[in-house]
């Protein structure tokens, strides 16, 4: 997808949701964060939950989604 240049996380989700449609809006909360069992991933480099909000992204990168996984 393209977005304008330094773009945050938080902007490029909630673009996300809305290409994607409902069915994706199960990865935000109603004000927009991501939902806690869920980590992002900037070309494959974790991005701390605290560094979310102001993290600007640049052209080409890659965004990852991940669940988090849980059994026993």
């Amino acid at each position: 997808m393209t977005l304008s240049d330094q773009t945050t996380i938080p902007v490029a989700l909630d673009e996300f949701v809305k290409m994607y449609g409902d069915a994706l809006e199960k990865l935000l909360y109603n004000d927009g964060k991501l939902r806690g069992f869920y980590s992002i991933q900037v070309d494959k480099k974790h991005v701390k939950d605290e560094n979310i909000e102001d993290y600007n992204l640049q052209d080409g990168q890659t965004i990852a989604i991940i669940p988090f996984i849980a059994g026993g």
